[in-house]
């Protein structure tokens, strides 16, 4: 099975600056061969409508590819299409019986193969085809936007391969600003983290703290996050800089916490204006508290999920799990979302990455935020940051969201090349030298993906957290809580 659960298909997420058109599904021109199938035995007496579906079946069983019906709406064709695949597959060599010996997999490994990048260029090909037909990747809105793209990539860059210091505050603000429509101003942001320094800092000496001793600053970075703090003194006022005398915790924002209606809602920026975030944020502002205070955090993934180490003061790596504000062990996520053995030999999840790994994930997320904006173009952006990047990681592969987009990637490529060589049949893929290579490209990125232990989220836990997160969600809409508009942490008595 392709590894693209990360992703959502069959629409191209509406840019914030600048706005290209408004795409609508259309009926693909590339439609993906295999054998033929039989067609279910029609009605004794068919009515009109019948007739005409009898008809739309005989074609398909003539060209041996699915004709999409304009009396069906886009979601019945598409349902009625896998179905149509579904069934040519049945009737092909290599589809057997599920057992015990097999898993209880219906088809064999070569045939699942080729049966998920059907499904998957059919996804890839609507969405080429529509966006290609606007001119989208012509326009002036488009080609401006390229350049803060190209710009961050850049900038990134540079402060990998020591141009300047890297400063993990800068790296996610140069991320961010190139999809655009901040909830903060630069300035605003570098303010906001300052302030909290201060903070903690006065915190830490009015309750006896060390101010150099890391795992006392640790815990403060974890009760700033994760408790309503107060200090005893009267508000300080440092320059251009006014402290309050309390802050409240971040809270957990359920509403649209996947990021799918505004990409903003997986940004610092909009955590540190609203007080509210997820597990893509909130460790982000565990991590620019640690730097500011000077103190080593480690970022680190689990699947589909992200979180913070550190080292106490014997060098005993912890966990900190900032969305609930709660230590926890590597058993304990694995135990939440088990993950295979291989995956960890790899180093793909529960690993420790570095500033500088932090700042290679970085440019992934500045890909990620490339495709949620303008789709994949001609792939060579997202290519070329996500393959720079995953040089910094273990053996120059090791991360999940990077090996996922690209795939994603070298799809959207393969249809184009196929395409270009009119070939909707897959068995004819190497008479065209580009398409065959295309091909080979995504089919050793798989691979990679598969041999690494690279895993979807277990779907019967995913969908019990979706149900969780969605009635949360439901109850802070209801409660009139208000996770999505600038307001302070902190507060004054």
């Amino acid at each position: 099975m392709f590894h693209l659960w990360g992703f959502s298909f069959g629409q191209l997420p509406s840019p914030q600056t600048p706005n290209p058109p408004v795409f609508q599904p259309v009926i693909p021109q590339n439609s993906y061969q295999q054998p033929l199938f039989q067609s279910p035995t029609s009605p004794t007496v068919p009515n009109a409508n019948q007739i005409i579906e009898q008809q739309y079946q005989q074609l398909d069983q003539q060209t041996g590819v699915y004709h999409h019906r304009p009396y069906m709406s886009w979601e019945e064709n598409r349902k009625a299409q896998q179905d149509f695949q579904q069934q040519k597959i049945q009737q092909q060599r290599g589809y057997y019986h599920p057992t015990a010996e097999n898993h209880f997999k219906q088809l064999s490994p070569d045939m699942e193969f080729q049966t998920e990048l059907l499904y998957l260029l059919q996804e890839v090909s609507t969405i080429n085809q529509q966006i290609i037909a606007s001119g989208y990747y012509t326009s002036g809105s488009y080609l401006a936007d390229m350049v803060n793209y190209e710009n961050a990539f850049t900038s990134l860059k540079d402060m990998l391969e020591g141009k300047y210091p890297i400063s993990l505050a800068d790296a996610f603000f140069i991320e961010e600003s190139a999809y655009g429509n901040l909830y903060l101003t630069y300035q605003e942001y570098k303010n906001e983290i300052i302030r909290s320094m201060k903070f903690m800092q006065q915190y830490m000496r009015e309750n006896g703290l060390p101010l150099n001793n890391p795992e006392a600053i640790h815990l403060t970075i974890q009760k700033f996050m994760g408790d309503t703090l107060q200090l005893k003194s009267k508000r300080i006022d440092n320059g251009s800089f006014s402290v309050p005398r309390g802050h409240l915790p971040f809270a957990y924002d359920y509403i649209d916490y996947r990021a799918e209606k505004d990409l903003r809602n997986y940004f610092l920026t909009k955590t540190l204006a609203t007080g509210s975030g997820q597990c893509n944020s909130l460790p982000r502002v565990y991590l620019v508290l640690a730097e500011i205070m000077g103190v080593e955090a480690y970022l680190s993934f689990g699947v589909q999920h992200s979180f913070i180490k550190y080292k106490n003061s014997q060098g005993v790596i912890h966990n900190y799990e900032p969305t609930i504000d709660w230590h926890m062990s590597d058993q304990d996520y694995m135990d939440e979302m088990p993950v295979i053995a291989q995956a960890l030999k790899n180093r793909i999840y529960f690993d420790t990455l570095n500033k500088k790994q932090i700042v290679a994930s970085v440019i992934i997320d500045l890909a990620y935020n490339f495709y949620r904006e303008h789709w994949v173009a001609d792939g060579r952006f997202i290519l070329n940051s996500i393959d720079y990047a995953l040089s910094y990681f273990y053996n120059g592969i090791a991360h999940e969201q990077g090996l996922i987009l690209k795939s994603l990637v070298l799809a959207s490529q393969l249809d184009r090349a196929l395409l270009q060589a009119g070939i909707t049949n897959l068995a004819d893929i190497e008479k065209d030298s580009t398409a065959y290579a295309c091909y080979i490209r995504f089919r050793e990125n798989e691979m990679l993906i598969k041999k690494l232990g690279i895993q979807p989220f277990p779907e019967t836990k995913y969908q019990e957290m979706l149900a969780k997160h969605d009635h949360r969600g439901r109850l802070q809409t209801a409660k009139k809580i208000n996770v999505k508009s600038k307001k302070s942490l902190f507060f004054n008595f």
